[in-house]
Parts: C-alpha cells; structure tokens; sequence
C-alpha cells in the first residue's frame, strides 16, 4: 500500500488532468521562454548512440568451453565466470576485455594459472550485445594461442541480483527504500509495512502482531554472495496488549534508509511514530489519557494512547558485523502529524543526518542554529510511563523545544505556513548527537512542501533540498523567488492563470512548479547558496521530486516527475499556444531529470534529460542517484509500463502497466548520454520497479527496489531465522508471483 504523501498536491493534479483532458481552452500554463540557453548549460539528452538495442535474435551462441572456444556463466551476481579446457604447452593464460563503449581492449585481472577466470562487472553499464572477450594461451616463450571471441548477452539475466526479505510476506513493501554503501557491499532495504511485533537488532521475525510496524534488513556481500546480515526494528516496536486502545498501529519504520560510505552507520526513519517526546535520545513511550468511568473499580477505566503520527529517526553503528541502535532523534518541538523522517539523508562521514518534514507549518523562513553547547536534560511529558512499551533509551541527552537558537538568515517577509516544510540538521559529536540547525526555504510559503527531497555531500558540508510545491515562476538559478503564481476555475474560460495570485476567485491553486535550494555550511553555520528552478515549468512540474549530489557536493541531479517537456511561454497568460498547452497534456508526468553544476560559488543548468522514450504518467525523475564524481546519473521512472527484462530491451511493448524502469546516463566532458535502459529480470505489471534507486560510489553496483513485487520469497522463509545465508542467485522462483505486493530488490 502506498502512503499518500502529498493528497493536496494530488488532487491539484487530478484537476489539471480532467481540464486538459477536456480540451478546455487554457488562459495560461506554468512555462518559459522559448529562449533557449546554450548548449553548454542546457545540453538535451533523450538518447544515446552508445547505447545497443537488446535483439533475441542478435544474441551470439555461448561458447562450449573446449577450445579455443570459451563458456561464459553469470553463478554470482554481478560476476561473470569464463572457463575452458587445457591448451597443450600452455602454462598462464590471461583473459582480455573489449569495452565497445571505449572503444579499447583490457587485460582482467593478473596471469591466471588454471582454466577459470573473473570478471565483476556493473550489469547496468555492460554492453551486453557488443562487448567480448577472448583468452589468450601462454608460457615463456610469449602468448601464441587465442580464443575464440566470446559475447556474454546469455548471462544477463542471471547476472542481476534479485533479493527477497528473509520473512516475506504478502504487503510488506520490501524495497520501498534502499541504501548502498560507497563500495557497494553494504545494501540497507526498507520494508515499512512488515508486521513483526520484534525490537532491536535479529529478533524474531515469524510473527505478525504489530501492523504495518516496518522493518529493515541489511544485505552484505561475502566472498561475491549477497547475505542478509540483520534484521533490524525499532526499539519501541508496539507490542500488543489487551487493551488494543493502548498499541498504536502503523508506525512505518523503514520508510527511507540512508547509509554513511563505509556501511558503518544507518539512519532509518519511522514517519507515523507516535511519541511526543523532543530531541535524542528522550522517552520513546506513547502519551496515553486515562478515561475515568463512574464505578470505583480502577479496572473500568479507560487508558489508551493517543495517536499523534510526528514520526521519529533512529540511527543503527555496525562494529564487528554486529547492529545496534545508537540513538533515538526526535524533533525540537512537538507536533501532532508532523511526519518527521518523510526524508532523511546521511553524509558520506555519518557524521551529519538531515530529515525532511514537509508537514511541518512554523511560519518563519531562513535558518535557525541552535546554540546550546550541550543539550538539556529531556523533557518528561508525563511522571512515569503507563504505556505498554517502556524507553529503551541509554541518555537523558537530548535537546528539547527550549533549546535556544538564533537566525541566521535575513529578515524576510515570507512566514512559512501550512505544509510549508522544513529540514533539521543533526551532527555527531563525541559525546553523541545533537541538534545543529533548522532550516527553511528563504522564500517559505504555504503548500512548498520543503524537504520533499534531501541530499549531502561526503563531508555534509553541501546540502540540496527539494520543495515540489514551490509556486514561483522564476526559471534557472537564482531567479525571482517572489514571482509567485497561481491558476483558478472561470466562469468563461475555465482555467486562467494569475501570475500575481491577485484576482483569483472560488478556489486558487499554487503551481506547484517546484524549486531545488543548495545550503552550504562553514564553521557550523549554513546558509542558502543558490535557489535552481528547471529552465522551464509547467503546472505541477514537481520540480524537486528527487535529489541527489555528487561526492564534492559540485554536481546535482534534481528530478521532476510531473515535467511534460513542452515549453510554453506564459509572459502573456491571455495569449498561450493553445495547441502547445494540448501537446503538454498529453505528456503529463511523464517527467524529466536536471542536471547542475558548481564552479566556486556559482550553480548553471549542464543538462536537462528525457529518457530514449517519453511516455504519460511514467514519473521519470521519481527517484537520482549520482555516482560519487557526478559521472554516471540513475534515474527512476516506476510507473513505465514496458514489459522488456534486463538491459536495453524492447520499450515498446508497453504491455506492463507500472512495471517500471530506471534510465543510466553518463557524462563525458560535461556532454550526458543515455547509457542504459534497466528492467528487472522479472518484470511485472504493477511491481514499481524504480520508485528507489542507489548507486555506489563508482557507479559500477546499483540497488534498485520494487516494493510491489510478488515474489514469495525464501523456502525458508517461514522458519523464523533471523538470517537468511541464501545468496541472491538461483535460490529463489522469479516467477512465483503468490505473495503480492511483498516487494523485492534488484542488484545490478
């Protein structure tokens, strides 16, 4: 089941759709100039000439392994093994790679003594129809003997990871998110809707007591096998009671996970967590009311929990393999639906964590840093706990709503609001975690949805936010962030566009444009550096969707998932090409990604990509990923509907309805390219393949989830384990499909 994070922005959509739809004539639509910027900021990639269309028929035979001709098998993930028979007089052999991409041939690996032979490979940016490889015999008098050329596309199938939860379960939701370590032998999965009533670190899983409770399991990779590592809940896990007024359900730890580069430290967020308490580390307990019935037997009483959804972060340290809950993060003020964790990210040092709140209403913008040198006891919200789960909680240090802080950012006349959002920025010391700073949008208004989208650089030092229901119709960097906009019904024409928010009557909707802001830190003080908007918009763009940034913190992926990719120019709202707005519609939400870049302090548009084929509705730019040095961009659309498996397959057999699929791309000389087009090997209709997708730090491992997917899972499963030792090849039925919506995670 999905969790409904924006229905306002939802049903604005909606809206629009069934004015469109209608062909009703529009006075105005969100959108540019028809300028356009030089290549060198705006270059357009909707395909790619290195990228090889996957035909059945162009597949080339696996080879026997007598030789010269060599046999090619994918056993592991991601591993590619060659082998062959013995060549008389040989005494090495050395294998070669050629990369049809760079145009080269390679030696893998040193001089090999046996008849087998490695080659690890990232499955997502291997050429499978025209890379090969050949071996070549020898001993010291030189390298006579050579194979025949060998091509790999049988085993690409096989080489893609395929992981399942260790007690899958029908709607549990695994993959709805994933994290990669920067090595890409660390992989956390979030599963929000699993059910077990366990606490902590490897409890017990056969159980489903505690609905929607959530979990998440980490994946490492041992000796190129992929294994479940730990299972991991929340330490105040609801437990169930007799009094069922007393356990508050649907908790939803899992729903997004985030990982520091070396694996060491993940952040899991619990988005309807119910306590009120404040800070780190304070009482994990629910706040429970007492009904007082009229008889004296205490027993008559009422007592139940009250359930308040503000959500909560935990932060899990791995030493020695083993998983323990470090600590306990709660916002600085209590609010009651605050969604706190709807985002989080973690820096590459773990050393900073970031989370999203875009419910969040203070009407205030710009930056708040907390100046308390060390955090206050916690609050006690009540004397003693009578909730069914007690505090796990090992320190009273915590920061609380008294903490004080100071602005550091201009007087604005901007004040937040509902649903304006904020993000809250927690540092690891050593004497634990505490509350850095509180930040808003400089430009905070009603409905922005700020911290809809969160990423860190390596250090923490450089952070973007994402804000998809920002209105302003400013374009490119550091525009007018006033030019706010709004459209409304008409009596006469339906639909008319007020670029001023002015004369609208009957209900007024923002635009929902969205805009991306970069904040940088120095000496512990942030402040904005740039406001980036696409440039172009349309209504309901949704810029910000997704986020991510590379390693130095000087290239940016932003996506929009609701971009049509038409431009349209709205400078005169009473004179728009009707037929240009018409041509939009039907390219609703089929999306797009941004691609920006820093030089000092100073952000331009490098490029705006489509995928090879732009469909309605897919949600292209749903979910970036960038490789550490800004290279090799993933980007997510999980509601495309070809039914193609693998790499490079068939997109035109859209036979599959919400499949879903990711697009690669790379950079070479700041020109982008589509590399890729990624399904899973088992697609599916309806699997949501690409909702959440992480590559590693060189580009070359990728974790794509598919929490729809209905596989169900493990033989033994059921045992009540709490590992799982079965490798990601060839021990679980792809096509099994009795389990729906337990979701899975693809390895690439």
């Amino acid at each position: 089941m999905n969790i409904d994070r924006f229905s306002p922005l939802l049903k604005r959509t909606s809206l629009l759709l069934s004015l469109m739809a209608g062909s009703f004539f529009l006075a105005g639509c969100g959108g540019g100039s028809d300028k356009k910027s030089s290549a060198s900021s705006s270059s357009i990639s909707s395909s790619s000439s290195l990228r090889s269309s996957f035909n059945a028929a162009s597949v080339p035979a696996n080879g026997s392994g007598i030789w010269p001709s060599v046999k090619v098998e994918a056993q592991k993930t991601k591993v590619l093994t060659f082998q062959w028979s013995p060549v008389e007089g040989a005494t090495f052999y050395r294998l070669f790679k050629r990369d049809a991409a760079a145009g080269g041939v390679v030696k893998i690996g040193a001089d090999i003594t046996g008849t087998q032979a490695t080659d690890e490979i990232g499955v997502h940016v291997h050429d499978w129809v025209n890379n090969y490889y050949y071996v070549e015999a020898c001993n010291a008098g030189g390298c006579a003997q050579q194979s025949n050329l060998t091509f790999t596309a049988t085993e690409m199938i096989k080489a893609i990871g395929y992981l399942k939860a260790s007690n899958t379960e029908a709607n549990d939701l695994f993959g709805w998110s994933v994290a990669l370590s920067a090595d890409g032998k660390t992989l956390a999965v979030g599963a929000p809707a699993e059910d077990s009533k366990a606490i902590g670190a490897n409890g017990d899983q056969a159980n489903n007591d505690s609905t929607n409770a959530g979990a998440v399991y980490v994946f490492t990779k041992e000796n190129g096998v992929w294994v479940q590592q730990a299972y991991l809940k929340a330490s105040n896990t609801e437990q169930p009671n007799l009094n069922s007024a007393r356990v508050l359900l649907n908790d939803r730890f899992g729903y997004k996970v985030s990982l520091s580069d070396d694996g060491n430290t993940l952040a899991v967020s619990s988005l309807l967590e119910d306590s009120p308490s404040t800070g780190i580390n304070c009482n994990q307990a629910n706040y429970e009311t007492i009904t007082y019935n009229l008889s004296s037997d205490a027993s008559d009483d009422l007592i139940s929990a009250n359930d308040y959804n503000t959500g909560a972060v935990y932060v899990f340290t791995r030493t020695a393999n083993e998983w323990a809950q470090d600590a306990y993060v709660k916002p600085s003020y209590f609010k009651s639906e605050f969604r706190f964790g709807e985002t989080i990210a973690l820096s590459g040092d773990g050393k900073t964590l970031a989370v999203g709140a875009t419910s969040d209403s203070l009407a205030v913008s710009g930056i708040l840093k907390y100046m308390a040198s060390s955090m206050p006891e916690c609050f006690e919200y009540y004397p003693s706990s009578s909730s069914s789960t007690s505090s796990t909680s090992s320190s009273s240090s915590s920061s609380s709503s008294s903490s004080s802080s100071s602005s550091s950012s201009s007087t604005s006349s901007y004040k937040g609001g509902a649903n304006s959002g904020s993000v809250h920025i927690f540092v690891r010391r050593a004497d634990g975690w505490m509350q850095e700073s509180f930040v808003k949008n400089s430009n905070a208004q009603q409905g922005d949805a700020f911290g809809a989208s969160i990423a860190l650089s390596t250090d923490g030092n450089t952070m973007v936010v994402g804000a998809i229901g920002e209105d302003s119709q400013a374009k490119g960097v550091n525009g007018n962030q006033a030019d706010n906009s709004c459209y409304y019904p008409d009596r006469e024409s339906l639909f008319v566009l007020d670029l001023t928010c002015a004369d609208a009557f009957y209900e007024t909707y923002g635009l929902n444009n969205g805009a991306a802001y970069v904040f940088t830190r120095s000496s512990g003080e942030w402040v904005q550096e740039a406001y980036l908007k696409p440039a172009s918009t349309f209504f309901t763009t949704l810029f910000g969707s997704s986020v991510d940034i590379s390693g130095d913190g000087n290239t940016l992926a932003v996506g929009a998932k609701g971009d049509t990719g038409v431009v349209i120019n709205t400078d005169d709202p009473k004179n728009i090409d009707k037929t240009a707005v018409q041509a939009a519609a039907k390219l609703l939400g089929s999306g797009s990604a941004y691609v920006f870049s820093r030089n000092g302090t100073a952000w331009t548009q490098q490029a705006y990509l489509k995928p090879s084929t732009v469909s309605v509705a897919s949600e292209f730019g749903g979910d970036v990923s960038l490789s550490h040095d800004g290279n090799t961009l993933a980007v997510g659309a999980y509601r495309e509907a070809s039914n193609a498996k693998g790499i490079n397959g068939d997109q035109g057999d859209t036979s599959a309805d919400r499949a879903g699929a990711v697009f690669v791309f790379t950079r070479t000389n700041s020109v982008w390219d589509q590399k890729s087009y990624v399904k899973a090997s088992n697609t599916d209709d309806n699997d949501r393949f690409g909702l959440n997708v992480d590559l590693s730090a060189d580009g070359k491992t990728m974790a794509v989830g598919a929490h729809r997917e209905s596989g169900r899972g493990y033989a033994a499963a059921s045992s009540g384990a709490s590992t799982s030792s079965a490798s990601s090849s060839g021990t679980l039925d792809q096509n099994d499909n009795s389990a729906e919506a337990a979701g899975a995670v693809y390895l690439f």
